[in-house]
Formats: C-alpha cells, structure tokens, sequence
C-alpha cells in the first residue's frame, strides 16, 4: 500500500480509537495533502539556480524563490501556523537534500485572496536573489522548476522523486487555455508535448523568465489538471508584486 494511503488509514483507524497519530506521522500526512505541484517531463537542471527554494520538514513538500536577501516568495497553500514550526529552507542547490544553505525562517505572510506568500528568513543569506519581472505576457518564454515527480503519482510505478532539480521550458499560454481555471491574477502556462508540467509537490515553486544571471519571476506554481496533461495555472507574480513590495521593500523589482 502506498505511504500517503497507509498513513490516511491509520489516521482513520487511529480516530476510530478516540487517540492521536504521533506529531512526525501527522506531520507528514499534513505535508502530503498540502504539498500539489511538480514537474513530470522535464530534465535535470542544467545550472545552479541560486534563489531556489526547497521548503522542507523531514522532506520536500514545496518550492520557492528568493527574492531578497531575507525573503522568499511561495504558494500560501504551502504554509499554516501549524506546519511552519520546524520548518527548514534550502536555498541555491540543485538537490533538495544537500548543497546550498539550510535556514530557519522567522515568519510568513499570505495573500488575503491569492495563492501566494512570503517567508522572511530568521536572518538574510548571502546568495543571489531573482527579480520580480515587470510583466509575463501571452507567449512569453518560461522556465518552471521543481523537485516534483517525474511520472503521475496515479501511474501504477508511482510518483518517482527526482533528487536533483527537474527544469522545463515552455511559453504563457492564452488565459483561454486554462478554460476557467484563469483569473485576470493568474498565469496560463503550456505543457509543451502534452505530457510535460507541473505535478504533485510543487507548489510555489518558480516561473521565470530568461535564464541565470538575466532571470526575472514571472509566476509561483498554483495548480492544473493532473501532472502535465494540460496546461496548468501559476499565481502572477508581477501582478501582485505591489503587495509583496509592501513587506520586503522594493529589493525585489526588475531592473531595466
């Protein structure tokens, strides 16, 4: 039987008896059903990315992007005051487990509306942020990446977790090919040979635009149909960098 749905049958048996899981087993119950999207059909990173986020408690659950020296941008779905303590952030590594710089963070911020947030860090790090681009029009080259699974977590070999970042070029697709999963604050991006995108555990993790050293965020991993089968949606990161600004400041804007 699969981790997640051994641990959902436990949880239940466990209720049935009037007791409690241990923290570290409802720990990772928790993470698994908030964790959503990673990357099916990409390739190994081809570079360091050094604003790139694993948010982590035992392991992986989320991604992220650095965006100043102490603060990070993710998915709010990624984050409640009942999983932030413990949490750990590696920072600049292309694996998830070691590498980069492990820190604490001292607090996080939702969107009030948005699937988005952002975590200050307990103390700023010395690794290169990325800019928030000033905008991610219709056709715009991307990049997404993740630690995400590399097949459908439905397929009967299960998810396969990559240890090293997967990364994956595709364009902003027209609002219209998201159907009604688009709103005027969300990004439509493509899923290039229709078996390629955002899968299971990826959520907040980064679109950019451009490549190291010229990267700019265009948007934070939100969700789609399942793993790369359609284009999936991306909070628009350049639309609610006003809000962002608003608690970190203007480090964070593209320079021309």
């Amino acid at each position: 039987m699969p981790m997640g749905r051994r641990i959902r049958f436990l949880t239940m048996a466990v209720a049935a008896l009037g007791l409690t899981l241990p923290a570290d087993l409802a720990s990772a119950r928790t993470e698994t059903e908030y964790a959503q999207r990673r990357i099916v059909g990409g390739t190994d990173a081809d570079q360091t990315y050094p604003w790139m986020v694993s948010l982590q408690k035992n392991s992986h659950f989320c991604g992220g992007s650095l965006v100043s020296p102490e603060w990070i941008v993710t998915a709010a779905r990624c984050l409640r005051a009942d999983n932030f303590v413990g949490l750990q952030l590696r920072i600049g590594s292309v694996r998830k487990d070691t590498g980069g710089v492990l820190v604490t963070p001292e607090r996080f911020e939702t969107h009030p509306v948005a699937d988005l947030a952002v975590i200050q860090l307990a103390a700023p790090v010395d690794l290169q942020p990325v800019p928030i681009a000033d905008s991610a029009a219709e056709q715009t080259p991307v990049r997404i990446l993740g630690w995400g699974c590399t097949r459908d977590p439905q397929d009967h070999e299960g998810c396969a977790e990559p240890e090293v970042l997967q990364q994956l070029d595709t364009v902003v697709r027209p609002a219209d090919d998201c159907a009604d999963r688009v709103s005027w604050s969300n990004l439509c991006v493509g899923n290039p040979e229709a078996n390629q995108g955002a899968c299971l555990f990826d959520s907040g993790g980064p679109a950019v635009r451009g490549t190291t050293g010229s990267s700019a965020l265009v948007g934070a991993t939100h969700g789609g149909p399942a793993c790369g089968t359609a284009p999936a949606t991306y909070t628009d990161v350049t639309y609610y960098r006003p809000w962002i600004e608003q608690w970190i400041g203007d480090a964070a804007a593209e320079t021309s």
